[in-house]
């Protein structure tokens, strides 16, 4: 568990697997009191010997070009995922591990009190408010074409479940042509008490009333304290060849709300107290 600030915080977990294969960066670009983060999350395909390195690749690239474009994070994270995949791409041409490794990829970025983001995969972005769980990003994994085939009588529930192609990405970084990008339509405003999660598929394990309750609890916890309870949860149920686990956790802090609004009274009072004592001067 590595906790950041007040306000964000990341854990990663093996699970029961040998290698790490998830990668995460947090970047704070924020100047004064402008917040300005970024969060980005990778998964390398299980089973390649490539795939840590393609997930620490991804981030690395992925961070630089958004970190160093013109313009809002909003409008930075398709030319830096696009980036990120190329990356992948010229490193396949001189390390030969890297040929079909591949990665997902999650990104967010808080920018002026309002969320952006982008994903490629199955890597999960919710949104924890008032009580409620929204999950925001699209699932590029095989699994909402199985969840359709129950919906149209043509499988069972069961029969999905057990579906050795559940897992399989329908998209994926791989230096290739992304098939399936996930964005979002426009910032989304956040609002005081808000959680951000961004979480790997190794937390899949845990069902969204499972996580659901867990945040309701965490409500007044810090995030650090958060994305450890959800670390805890995940590997308390023992599941056979659990994943990497990997959560990123950004709530939206009320304090800093609360600072910013006496900081523009302030400002106010002393702009009108200039003006009065102008006039009497005069």
């Amino acid at each position: 568990m590595t906790e950041f600030s007040r306000q964000f915080a990341a854990g990663q977990n093996l699970g029961k697997r040998e290698n790490q294969e998830d990668a995460l960066l947090i970047l704070d670009l924020s100047q004064g009191r402008h917040e300005r983060l970024l969060f980005v999350l990778a998964d390398g395909m299980g089973g390649h010997i490539g795939a840590s390195k393609a997930a620490q690749s991804a981030v690395h690239h992925f961070g630089e070009i958004a970190r160093t474009a013109a313009g809002p994070l909003s409008q930075r994270l398709r030319l830096a995922l696009d980036g990120a995949n190329a990356a992948l791409a010229i490193t396949a041409v001189r390390d030969e591990t890297f040929k079909g490794a591949g990665c997902t990829l999650l990104a967010a970025a808080v920018e002026g009190g309002a969320l952006s983001w982008i994903s490629v995969g199955d890597s999960s972005l919710f949104l924890f408010r008032a009580g409620k769980l929204l999950k925001l990003n699209d699932d590029h994994s095989m699994r909402p074409v199985l969840s359709a085939q129950v919906a149209k009588g043509r499988m069972t529930a069961a029969e999905a479940a057990r579906d050795p192609r559940r897992h399989m990405l329908r998209s994926a970084l791989t230096g290739e042509d992304i098939r399936l990008v996930s964005t979002s339509p426009s910032p989304l405003a956040l609002e005081q008490g808000d959680l951000v999660l961004l979480a790997s598929d190794g937390l899949d394990t845990l069902d969204h009333p499972a996580i659901t309750s867990l945040l309701k609890r965490a409500v007044r916890w810090p995030p650090g304290a958060t994305a450890e309870g959800l670390l805890k949860s995940t590997l308390r149920v023992g599941k056979m060849n659990q994943d990497n686990i990997t959560v990123i956790c950004y709530k939206q802090n009320k304090q800093e709300h609360k600072q910013d609004h006496k900081h523009r009274l302030l400002w106010l009072l002393f702009a009108v107290a200039c003006l009065v004592l102008g006039y009497l001067l005069v």
